[in-house]
Parts: C-alpha cells; sequence; structure tokens
C-alpha cells in the first residue's frame, strides 16, 4: 500500500516520501489517510466514493471554492479559526485518477484537533453554533447557481416522500404490516411538511451555500474544546439554510443518538437548543432575512421528518440503502425519528420562545 499511496502523493507533492501511514475512519463514505512525510509534514489523502459522487470535477469546484472564500473571510475577520486546505496535482487540478480509476484528494492535516462523535456539554454546542454561523456568513454572498449540486434533491421533502409513497406499494408486504403505525404518521405530516419547499420554491427564502451535514463531527475542536474548523465539505451545495439549522439540531440537540431502541430515552434537549441558537446568534445573524428566522424552528422538524421517512423508506424496501447491523435497524432508526418529532412538536412553543428570544424576532 506505501507503494501505491506514494505514487499518488507524489501527483500533489512531488518531493515528498512517506514515513507513516494511519488510515482515518471517522468518515463513512470516503476512504481516508493521515499520512506523514520523512520531513515532518502532515497530509489527508482521500479516495472519493464516484458511486455516491459522480462528478468529481463538480465536487471538488464546489469544496476548494467554498474553502478559498471561507480562507479569506477568517482572514478578513482576524478570526483564528481554521479552514480545510486542499492541494492541486502538478498539472494544476484538485484531484487525481489512478490507473485504476480511483480519484483522489489531498488536504493539509489540522494538527492538535479532535473530533467529538456526541455533544456533552453546552458549550461544545455553542461552538459548534458558532462555526455553522460563519460558515453560512462566509458563504453569503456566494452566486449558489454558480456551484453545482452534488447530490440531486438531497434534502428535498418532496422528493423523499415520493420515494416513501412508491416504497409503500411495492416494499415488502410483511414489513408494510409491521411498519403501519409509523407510515400512518408519515403521511399524517406530509401537508406541513412540505412548507420549507413552497418557501424555497417561491423564493421566500433565498437559495444559499449549505454544508447539508452539519453534525458535530463535522466540527473539529481544539484540546480545550473551541470549535476549530468546519470539515466534510462534500456535500456542499445550493440549499437553504434550514437544512443546515435543522440537522444540526436534529443531530446535536437529541439525547439519545439515532439508533437508541428505548424511545422513552428520546428527546429534544432544550437546553442545547439554546445554547446552539446563542452560539449561531454570536455570530450576528444578520446574514439571515427575517422569514429564514421565522421558520428556524420548522427547519427542524422538516429534516427530523426527512430522516424519520428515509429510514422508514430503506425499511419498507428491504434495507437497501443504510448499512444495518440487525434486521429491524431501518424501523427502529424511522421509530426514533418519529419520537424525536414528537418531542420536538409537545416543545414547540418553548423552541419558539428560544428562536425568538435569542434572534430577537
Amino acid at each position: 500500500m506505501q507503494k501505491e499511496l506514494q505514487r499518488i502523493l507524489e501527483q500533489f507533492k512531488k518531493d515528498e516520501v512517506i514515513k507513516t501511514i494511519t488510515k482515518l475512519t471517522s468518515g463513512h463514505i470516503n476512504i481516508t489517510y493521515l499520512i506523514t512525510t520523512h520531513n515532518e509534514q502532515q497530509y489527508v489523502l482521500q479516495q472519493i466514493n464516484t458511486a455516491v459522487f459522480t462528478d468529481v470535477a463538480a465536487l471538488q469546484h464546489n469544496k476548494v471554492a467554498v474553502s478559498e472564500v471561507m480562507q479569506t473571510y477568517y482572514k478578513t475577520e482576524r478570526l483564528v479559526y481554521d479552514t480545510i486546505k486542499y492541494i492541486a496535482t502538478q498539472e494544476g487540478n484538485y484531484w487525481y485518477v489512478d490507473k485504476a480509476l480511483n480519484h483522489w484528494n489531498m488536504m493539509l492535516y489540522i494538527p492538535e484537533s479532535k473530533c467529538i462523535l456526541r455533544a456533552t456539554q453546552e458549550e461544545q454546542v455553542y461552538e459548534a453554533g458558532k462555526l455553522f454561523a460563519h460558515f453560512h456568513k462566509a458563504t453569503a454572498d456566494l452566486d449558489p447557481n454558480k456551484f453545482y449540486e452534488i447530490i440531486p434533491g438531497f434534502h428535498d421533502v418532496a422528493l423523499r416522500y415520493e420515494q416513501l409513497e412508491k416504497a409503500i406499494k411495492t416494499g415488502v408486504s410483511q414489513r408494510k404490516e409491521i411498519a403501519a403505525s409509523w407510515i400512518k404518521q408519515a403521511i399524517a405530516y406530509k401537508e406541513e411538511m412540505h412548507l420549507l419547499n413552497k418557501l424555497k420554491e417561491s423564493k421566500a427564502v433565498p437559495l444559499r451555500m449549505t454544508h447539508n451535514d452539519t453534525k458535530i463531527s463535522n466540527i473539529l475542536f481544539d484540546m480545550e474544546d473551541k470549535g476549530k474548523c468546519v470539515i466534510d465539505l462534500d456535500t456542499v451545495m445550493p440549499g437553504i439554510v434550514h437544512y443546515d439549522f435543522g440537522d444540526a439540531v436534529r443531530s446535536i440537540c437529541a439525547t439519545a443518538n439515532e439508533d437508541e431502541k428505548e424511545l422513552a430515552k428520546i428527546a429534544i434537549n432544550l437546553t442545547f437548543y439554546e445554547a446552539f441558537c446563542k452560539g449561531y446568534a454570536a455570530v450576528g445573524a444578520k446574514h439571515l432575512t427575517t422569514v429564514e428566522k421565522e421558520h428556524l424552528v420548522s427547519g427542524v422538524k422538516t429534516m427530523i421528518y426527512i430522516m424519520a421517512i428515509r429510514f422508514l423508506t430503506d425499511y419498507l424496501n428491504g434495507d437497501v440503502y443504510y448499512n444495518i447491523v440487525y434486521k429491524e435497524h431501518n424501523l427502529v432508526r424511522a421509530k426514533n425519528q418519529f419520537t424525536l418529532l414528537a418531542s420536538v412538536e409537545k416543545n414547540l412553543l418553548s423552541l419558539e420562545k428560544v428562536t425568538q428570544k435569542v434572534f430577537g424576532m
């Protein structure tokens, strides 16, 4: 492996020689290695999963352009955050195709940093809110029409609902019977959950550059739990701010992870929600419109719903998309997300009050 990776490294850094290789396992899509060279330089070398990211040129265009804008923003604002810095090949491209047609990209490694898989303290959630707000503020002036939709319909609730309807018609009969009550819940939410799509289509909320995978593990923290860098720009593409805000709250502010079987343990953590809002608003949030702010909680509900019906769809189809570790895994995940959604509904007034207070509405 070292000889192969050495040849790939030389496409980006001609005179570097590999000293050590460490496989990084925090990501689930690409194959990623930490490379240390003999002169103690460190790089992240990544094999891109072209089954997921079919247009590598478009993917790299989005990632590099957003990274460069963020670097300029942090420098202008005199902020101490880091950004991902992509390295071009000797030919000037930001990806390399090897003889086996594998696609690679390379980044500088960010030292003295760590990933947090699950928030345990308000301060961590606050820092996450700040970093994602800086991402939106840094990219606020970019024209989304000049960027590519890397995964079409990724957070499109209409598309996800169509997929669910198809699964209800053609899915595994026995599974449809087992999941009947959860299918009923999905259908009951249909009209409400299309609200954001309607606002987007009518241009009542602006199209922006969005990250689209705003879990806390996509932020690097320093050793004192201060936010350091937004990472994993693979899904950066045009969207609406509610995708990022909603998915961050869904994944960071739940009292249990999305595989939790005991539904009684699943709820929205109001303390964490307020911390996330305060972190986001600390950046200023002037880049958001009034209408965007008014529908932030709708973003939370919609993103939870999208994940619930995606898990339910995959269960009905016989587990063809998500990796599972036991037979009912996707149904457990769907139940989990519907339970979290019910908790958001139950605490809707509190969530709206916090949002209005923190964002000054």
